[in-house]
């Protein structure tokens, strides 16, 4: 039978449109994929997916609102769904989670199935928040500029990089105070320069890391991450729309643009046969 793959977004388009393009390459690919969402967004998905018999949407809830993070309910509809899963010996061989749903990894550990976190926003993202943090900018002055160890040599963080405010949460209205009861906290957004990076505790416990990056632009920062956390890490990108690879094409055959050129992006070197060889190396690592 053929290897079955749990996929697990965040709701989030900038997350969730990532993982769609990952289904979309791994069900090409003869995986069967199941698609865990923490609520209704089918009208999300392209019909070519949703229609593939390799494919499968479970959604947890029947809210159409997303949550900031996994909430309660999202572990427990997803413990009640492995648990149908389990006593199946054919049981999936691994999920893939979006490192913002890393707490699902704790449900997953319970039945057995290894864990490989997804991260959406580059090799270059990741790196730079936890170099940042490694020089300590807490005590910058005006002017000042430290290099970042481990990156390219040219890569600094400087005093005004440590001025960004986030300014895209809403401050909450003031007749609400942070609740005290040990519920789940509000969304936090991502940390500012010099905070600890939180994708680092994120992927402790996972087998391996997949980052939505072309691998040959990256490879510095992927070679950071992966010496930093000692697994591997592998650039699966750039996921992008089916359009997109159908015009990328267009060009690079279009003899007006490279008239007697042979393409740099054929056989295997290809982003798609890139991709393929990378997922061999990852199914290699985890079984």
């Amino acid at each position: 039978m053929t290897a079955e793959i749990l996929v697990v977004p965040k709701d989030g388009k900038g997350h969730l449109f990532p993982c769609l393009q990952l289904c979309n390459h791994l069900t090409s690919r003869n995986y069967h994929i199941t698609l865990i969402l923490e609520s209704d967004l089918t009208s999300s998905i392209p019909s070519s997916l949703l229609h593939s018999p390799l494919f499968k949407l479970t959604i947890l809830s029947s809210s159409s609102t997303p949550a900031p993070f996994p909430t309660r309910h999202t572990l427990q509809g997803l413990e009640a769904l492995l648990a149908q899963l389990h006593p199946d010996p054919t049981r999936p061989v691994f999920a893939v989670i979006d490192h913002i749903m890393s707490k699902t990894q704790e449900v997953f550990w319970k039945f057995g199935i290894p864990t490989v976190v997804f991260i959406t926003s580059g090799a270059a993202w990741a790196a730079i928040q936890h170099a940042v943090w490694v020089v300590r900018p807490g005590d910058m002055k005006p002017g000042e500029a430290r290099a970042l160890p481990g990156l390219p040599e040219n890569m600094v963080v400087t005093y005004s990089d440590l001025q960004q405010r986030r300014t895209w949460i809403p401050s909450p209205p003031p007749h609400k105070k942070p609740s005290q009861s040990g519920g789940m906290k509000p969304p936090r957004g991502p940390p500012l320069p010099g905070e600890p990076a939180p994708w680092v505790e994120e992927v402790k416990s996972s087998s391996a890391i997949l980052i939505n990056t072309c691998d040959d632009l990256e490879r510095p920062f992927l070679n950071y991450i992966s010496d930093l956390i000692g697994k591997p890490v592998w650039g699966v990108g750039p996921l992008l729309p089916e359009q997109y690879w159908q015009s990328f094409e267009s060009l690079l055959n279009d003899p007006e643009i490279r008239p007697k050129r042979e393409s740099n992006y054929t056989g295997r070197g290809h982003p798609m046969a890139r991709f393929q060889a990378t997922w061999l190396r990852c199914l290699r690592v985890i079984r």
